[in-house]
């Protein structure tokens, strides 16, 4: 059972899709769990979670489970919009984040407008199948140079840092368009060996659309060569290698700003330092108020051998007790701490800091 409860803020932001949860099974010994959560305009915003979890006697391991845990936050791309004036770093990334996020709504559409068509289920023909295709990828075509209008321009007053990330932007965007357009041209080959009954009117406007992408293709790849950007030749492995290689660090790059920096502690864990140091001070109290009886003794003895012996036994019994009753008092508040709060951990995320 999971729940989760929102502040009234965020009913709003909830109907729209957020506070979305979904487990799974990880592997034979884990379950995984992510929850998406809306994120206020402005000001904080307090969310409480609560997963209870019911395992079956005859699979459960006896172990603790909660020290096994491992948690990773991260912000979603598809929410970020990028500014005129974004001129930070940060800002720049978050925007590139956000176009080809845009571009994969548009790839899926694509594809899901293909899929459609082709289908066996389909009755009806796609009149304006070629229509909205040609939508879905000028849509794609625009997005991609308003970007790199607002983006790549240069300003007079950036920083080499900012000019070079304004050039990864660039090189980034090129590479989600051509992962756009490999991916239309796939949904158009699977178009065009449909075996639906509308194959033949299918096959003509798949054609129709595969001239249309190779266009964008080409146009694409020139783009690519005059910048001076990697290109994949099929004729080449060293050239595909690092056409791979180069999008795969440029996709670590630009997602490396949606991870937030965690800082985690369990509760238990700092309750038993304030344990241990509350029965330390009763012990080493109860010692000392001991030893000043055990002083006063020795002074008004007699005998001065026989008085320092039994001080002496006396005070190493004294500190020795100390000593067993600081683990016993321990030991016997730990496991009561534990039972409380032995799962309760306090998780804090923020933004990196570069």
């Amino acid at each position: 059972m999971t729940a989760v409860e929102l502040p009234g803020q965020a009913l709003s932001a909830r109907d729209e899709g957020g506070a979305a949860v979904r487990l799974a099974v990880h592997d034979a010994s884990r379950l995984e769990w992510s929850l998406s959560v809306p994120l206020p305009r402005k000001g904080p915003l307090t969310y409480a979670l609560r997963v209870e979890l019911r395992i079956p006697s005859n699979s459960f391991v006896r172990h603790a489970p909660w020290e096994q845990m491992q948690s990773f936050t991260r912000l979603d791309g598809a929410a970020m919009q990028l500014s005129g004036d974004a001129v930070s770093i940060d800002q720049l990334r978050r925007g590139a984040l956000g176009m080809a996020a845009k571009l994969s709504r548009a790839s899926e559409g694509f594809s899901r407008h293909c899929r459609l068509a082709g289908s066996l289920f389909a009755k009806a023909p796609h009149e304006e199948l070629k229509e909205v295709l040609e939508i879905w990828l000028q849509a794609a075509l625009r997005l991609t140079h308003e970007t790199r209008a607002t983006v790549t321009t240069v300003a007079a007053d950036d920083e080499a840092e900012v000019r070079r990330e304004r050039d990864l932007v660039d090189e980034y965007i090129s590479v989600r368009l051509l992962e756009m357009l490999a991916s239309a041209q796939r949904s158009l080959s699977a178009l065009t060996e449909s075996r639906s009954r509308h194959a033949a009117r299918l096959a003509r406007v798949g054609e129709e659309m595969e001239e249309v992408v190779a266009s964008a293709l080409a146009a694409e790849l020139s783009y690519r060569k005059g910048r001076g950007f990697p290109c994949a030749d099929p004729d080449s492995a060293h050239a595909l290698e690092n056409y791979l290689d180069r999008s795969s660090k440029l996709k670590k790059h630009f997602q490396e700003v949606l991870f937030l920096e965690r800082e985690s502690y369990q509760v238990a864990d700092r309750a038993y330092h304030w344990v241990a140091g509350f029965f330390a001070l009763i012990a080493s109290t109860w010692a000392f108020m001991w030893q000043i009886a055990l002083v006063d003794r020795a002074t008004n003895a007699q005998t001065v051998s026989s008085g320092l012996v039994t001080f002496a036994l006396l005070a190493g019994v004294v500190y020795a007790s100390k000593d067993r009753l600081k683990e016993i008092g321990r030991n016997w508040m730990t496991r009561r701490v534990h039972r409380v709060w032995g799962a309760q951990r306090v998780t804090k995320y923020r933004a990196p800091a570069r």
